[in-house]
């Protein structure tokens, strides 16, 4: 052992922001499809002969608002404000009014035998074969040539940055032009390209070029002099890239999205891909999707910006109030006591296979065990539903307590606690899942509305002002204490040895280093919060109007705002399942989210974001673990870390990572296999971080 204390300190996990996976959503279209534009939520694109528009404003559910036969196959597309200009193998520019996007007008077609064009402020470059031409757009249906000028070879594609137009040659040469004066554009530099050029593009100070082979890039800080950077070499070829920031994504003939890092240096290193169906061609990108233009499997569309991805929505009988998922099954409890079942097999089309009043009335919480669902019914106590085969849950047991009114239960283990309007909490002995059995009860003396049990003690929320504090640790329950909050509460929640208590507006922090006597930590300003649910190191939020928001707690006395997601209604409750996050809407139903979650901090909730002052690794969750553990750590600054998981004879068997990362926390999961992917066997294991001079080491007890 004394080995391993020396050998091994570590670090806890690897940013999801520096390796965020690609997702892919919807797609549209059922043709030969090489060419898309994209403009919010409205794409155009090539569809076999017809130009086709489509809303993405749900990304799983495209829709196609319109399709236009085109006289001739479409070769190129540029949108302008409203007008979508369109080249043709006819060599003509057809130039359309999609004002409404359902019924494109034609306004005009230009006889500019064009091959490729861009549009920029105002103006549209394109190449035709022997030359490159400018046209103003300050009447879009009617372009006005401003100049025309002649390569020595046959051109292709453009790009330009500020003053500086970019023209590649089909083959070997890059023409760069200071166009300044769009009457007298003057040729800066002709750059040789080994090879055939596909597309190129240019951001910043930076220029890339790609041909059969890989991607080049080229310092462009002084176009007349551009100097080779670095090259990423691929055996298919690349056709057409997009570059955001520091990634770039480009599109490779052999049905993949690269995804690759640019160093500030210029340095091209790869970081993730995602297969397509047949072979893309052309990408067009919003602020969080890309969408891929393939030649075989039409329109595709990737989510590249982390945060949370919508997988499906289902439409409930009722107003969705609780949602519980289990085993690859969806159980949403509604108004009217209407329970539904969904089977999730493709949670991007949710499939509902039972639709009944279960419920004896509204249903207002809900807890599983095993194979039995609890229900709070509202003036009904509570039901125990068998939910062995989910086509056909039903009531096996009903406990019903004086008050009947059950506004709130949570399981803890083997025990089932739960709370009346009349002020009493009872516990259940659930030993057998299907026959619920009184163990004792309390009464607080006043309505109880929401529960939370954290270290065996129970905090039982009435509406107005107070928690009380309930002693589950034997076998009776006993009152030991008042938390006096002067709001209105709507939930408790217990997690890592800290109390959360949403007032609606404010979320109140406590730490339970004392159970019976919370100290308050800090309150935090946030919309209206119905629920609240924490999985690791993060705390969701079922808000009013505002959806999900989900707030990182690896420093539960500083906690910083993520992510989020709107939904259309009010918000009322939610359940996590890594890596979905399910949502009961009260007005739209429930929502299926997948999450890619990020550390990196937004300004939302009135939330307060500060860079951690150490280096710190946060307690493994859960811990032991016999599928997948959630590691987490935070770093003062950005620096290079090295995480490995080393076994009880002192091996190596997974690094995690060993990458420079940024400043902040960052969290990762591990699923107990080593570097090929093979599963491990149960045992003790070390996660060892070192971060510069520093190191830690956490222990993990893997039971399969």
């Amino acid at each position: 052992m004394r080995i391993i204390h020396v050998l091994f300190v570590l670090l806890f996990l690897i940013s999801s922001l520096v390796a965020q996976s690609l997702t892919l959503l919807g797609r549209a279209g059922d043709g030969y499809c090489i060419q898309v534009v994209a403009s919010g939520d409205t794409v155009v694109f090539q569809n076999g002969a017809y130009m086709q528009i489509a809303d993405f404003s749900d990304p799983d559910y495209p829709v196609i608002l319109s399709q236009t036969v085109t006289e001739g196959a479409i070769k190129d597309i540029a949108l302008y404000s409203h007008y979508v200009y369109v080249i043709t193998s006819t060599g003509a520019l057809f130039i359309y009014d999609i004002s409404d996007t359902t019924q494109p007008v034609l306004l005009a077609t230009p006889d500019l035998a064009l091959w490729r064009l861009m549009i920029e402020d105002g103006y549209l470059y394109a190449t035709a074969s022997d030359r490159i031409v400018i046209y103003d757009l300050s009447s879009p249906d009617q372009p006005q040539l401003k100049s025309t000028l002649f390569p020595s070879k046959n051109v292709g594609n453009l790009a330009l940055s500020g003053s500086v137009l970019c023209v590649s040659a089909w083959v070997d040469s890059v023409y760069f032009y200071d166009i300044s004066d769009k009457t007298r554009p003057v040729l800066l530099h002709t750059l040789a390209a080994p090879g055939s050029i596909n597309r190129i593009s240019w951001v910043d100070d930076k220029g890339y070029i790609l041909n059969d082979s890989g991607v080049t890039a080229y310092d462009m800080s002084d176009p007349a002099r551009p100097h080779y950077l670095d090259r990423y070499e691929q055996s298919h070829k690349y056709y057409d890239i997009h570059i955001d920031q520091d990634t770039l994504y480009a599109v490779s003939f052999r049905a993949s999205i690269h995804k690759l890092h640019l160093s500030g240096e210029g340095t091209l290193s790869f970081v993730d891909e995602i297969n397509t169906t047949g072979h893309p061609r052309e990408v067009a990108a919003t602020d969080s999707f890309l969408f891929v233009a393939d030649q075989e499997a039409g329109l595709q569309c990737v989510q590249i910006k982390p945060g949370m991805a919508t997988r499906g929505r289902i439409l409930t009988s009722g107003a969705a109030y609780h949602v519980i998922e289990k085993d690859g099954y969806l159980y949403s409890g509604c108004s009217s006591g209407t329970f539904n079942v969904y089977d999730l097999s493709d949670p991007g089309q949710p499939e509902r296979i039972f639709a009944e009043r279960l419920g004896r009335s509204d249903i207002y919480g809900m807890a599983v065990n095993q194979d039995m669902i609890y229900l709070a019914s509202r003036s009904a106590g509570i039901q125990t539903i068998d939910i062995s085969d989910p086509y056909a849950p039903q009531e096996v047991h009903h406990f019903d307590p004086p008050s009947r009114n059950i506004e709130s239960i949570v399981r803890d283990g083997q025990a089932l606690y739960a709370g009346d309007t009349k002020g009493m909490v009872y516990k259940l002995d659930i030993t057998d899942p299907a026959q619920p059995s009184p163990v004792d009860s309390v009464d607080t003396e006043r309505k109880v509305y929401t529960l939370a049990m954290a270290d065996d003690h129970l905090y039982a929320a009435e509406r107005d002002s107070f928690v009380h504090i309930i002693d589950a640790s034997g076998g009776s329950l006993s009152l030991t204490g008042n938390l006096e909050i002067p709001k209105w509460i709507y939930d408790v929640l217990g997690h890592r040895g800290y109390l959360y208590v949403s007032t609606g507006r404010e979320l109140w922090i406590f730490s339970l280093d004392t159970p019976e006597s919370p100290a308050f930590v800090k309150k935090l300003n946030i919309d209206h919060t119905n629920q609240l649910r924490a999985v690791g190191s993060f705390l969701y939020c079922a808000q009013g109007s505002s959806g999900l928001k989900i707030a990182d707690i690896s420093d539960p006395e500083n906690p910083q705002w993520i992510t989020g997601f709107d939904t259309y209604g009010t918000a009322r409750s939610l359940y996590v399942d890594d890596p979905h996050v399910y949502i009961a809407d009260h007005d739209d139903g429930v929502y299926i989210l997948q999450q890619d979650l990020t550390s990196t901090p937004v300004a939302n909730a009135g939330a307060e974001t500060r860079q951690p002052s150490r280096f710190s690794l946060i307690p493994p969750y859960p811990n032991p673990f016999n599928s997948t553990v959630t590691l987490g750590f935070t770093l003062p600054r950005s620096g290079r870390v090295h995480l490995s998981l080393v076994n009880s004879l002192g091996q190596t068997v997974r690094v995690l990572t060993d990458k420079h990362l940024a400043a902040g926390p960052h969290t990762l999961h591990w699923h107990g296999d080593s570097d090929n992917g093979t599963p491990l066997s149960s045992g003790l294991y070390f996660l060892k971080a070192v971060y510069g001079v520093e190191q830690k080491v956490q222990k993990l007890l893997y039971v399969r």
